[in-house]
């Protein structure tokens, strides 16, 4: 099964989807692309330099390649440092990750909205301990185009440190930037997080709130089921069949008859209806609770043949 927060967020994204191909020189995209990836190749301050050039560029296919191409060396600049500090090889002059997160960073603030934008979707794929630092200063961005795109690379840090930028965000006034904190926290998916979608999964815009019912699906745990079951009798649509899409994650065998009050909901969501989501729902708990019990049952049986062998040498 599609993990929900990914069917989920597939489904909200194409609300908001403009397609721009149409409008702009493929053979430049093209041609763009190609030059992203050979650059990403290499591992050198000018190409680095170039890469973020090429995050100003118009088209954000080119964007976002240029600002994948500029994570892949950042990974690959931190494997490297990781060698050099275990073999002891001296490290002045040496490019590391670090160095050139510093010296990138120092020129962001001289750079367009759009380039912000894309810096931050890098920064995502960094996995280096000082990408969550800079996120958290895009987070704060003029630009809600940068916040959002911040807020959502933060998620993909899956850094505990990330948890604390995200709370702050959770009252942007931009409801796509409270919508990718939803997400970024989904993402995550550590208990620590799930205070950050108690108001999100109420809040006032119809996409923010899916988003986060969505999200609860990676934080099991006592409050997302009471959360999850209120939205089954939620009157937005929307809004039922993504509680009912998470249940199909952390729901437990108590949740089959909250689930059981939607299955005649003929709701038409997504190619299908709110009442197939939580018959879903219901199968996947039953299959999943069954194999536990089933798995703790042969357990105890095992053990109790192995007292009782023990017993009978005894006597």
């Amino acid at each position: 099964m599609a993990h929900p927060i990914d069917a989920g967020i597939l489904w909200l994204d194409m609300t908001q989807t403009t397609t721009l191909s149409s409008q702009l020189p493929s053979d430049d995209i093209f041609a763009q692309l190609e030059r992203a990836t050979k650059l990403g190749q290499q591992r050198t301050r000018q190409a680095a330099s170039e890469l973020l050039q090429l995050m100003e560029h118009h088209s954000p296919l080119v964007r976002s390649e240029a600002a994948r191409e500029l994570a892949g060396i950042g990974r690959a600049l931190r494997q490297s440092g990781r060698l050099i500090m275990h073999i002891g090889q001296p490290r002045s002059g040496i490019l590391t990750a670090q160095v050139l997160l510093d010296e990138l960073s120092a020129e962001i603030d001289r750079r367009c909205e759009r380039c912000r934008e894309a810096w931050a979707e890098s920064l995502g794929q960094w996995r280096h301990q000082g990408a969550v630092p800079l996120l958290t200063e895009l987070a704060a961005d003029a630009s809600p185009l940068v916040r959002a795109a911040a807020v959502q690379a933060l998620g993909t840090t899956h850094d505990l440190g990330a948890l604390a930028p995200l709370r702050r965000a959770a009252t942007d006034a931009d409801a796509h930037v409270r919508r990718n904190v939803a997400v970024a926290a989904g993402t995550i998916g550590l208990p620590e997080g799930a205070d950050i979608l108690q108001a999100l999964h109420r809040d006032g815009d119809i996409l923010v709130r899916c988003a986060a019912l969505l999200a609860l699906a990676n934080i099991p745990g006592r409050r997302t089921l009471d959360w999850l079951y209120t939205a089954l009798d939620d009157p937005v649509a929307e809004v039922r069949w993504a509680s009912a899409r998470s249940l199909a994650s952390v729901g437990r065998i108590g949740s089959l008859p909250h689930l059981e009050k939607l299955f005649g909901d003929e709701t038409a969501i997504c190619g299908s209806t709110i009442g197939t989501a939580a018959r879903q729902a219901a199968r996947h708990i039953r299959e999943r609770e069954g194999n536990l019990w089933s798995q703790l049952s042969s357990g105890l049986l095992w053990v109790g043949e192995r007292l009782r062998r023990a017993l009978r040498r005894r006597i």
